[in-house]
């Protein structure tokens, strides 16, 4: 092995679901940050920032302001209950959830039903 092979086995992890398990399997890294979300909303009059603590809080906010466009930042990918949560209200498929925990990825590009998934 050549110094960066042992520096990519050292410190490259891969959370990856063990063999067998079935396909949409989310595995997390528990000792990753605490998970948090910071919300960008706007239109043409105003921009609107907020740091957020909850999905709740984020669904409350969108349907609120629903004629606003949303950048949505989710940081955190330890906690596998909040990432089903954000599935559920964007209504992202669980393959696609799967792909967003296993990082690294090789960038790619779905069609999934109404959505474009690129990693």
């Amino acid at each position: 092995m050549t110094r960066i092979d042992n520096w990519n086995a050292l410190f490259r992890k891969k959370r990856r679901p063990e063999p067998g398990t079935p396909p949409g399997t989310i595995t997390v890294d528990k000792h990753v940050p605490a998970e948090s979300i910071h919300l960008i909303s706007y239109d043409e009059a105003e921009v609107n920032e907020c740091d957020l603590n909850t999905v709740n809080e984020l669904k409350t906010l969108i349907e609120k302001h629903n004629n606003k466009v949303h950048w949505i930042d989710v940081q955190g990918l330890g906690n596998e209950e909040y990432i089903r949560e954000l599935g559920n209200l964007f209504e992202i498929h669980p393959l696609a959830l799967e792909d967003i925990v296993n990082v690294p990825q090789i960038p790619k590009a779905d069609q999934l039903k109404d959505q474009l998934f690129v990693v």
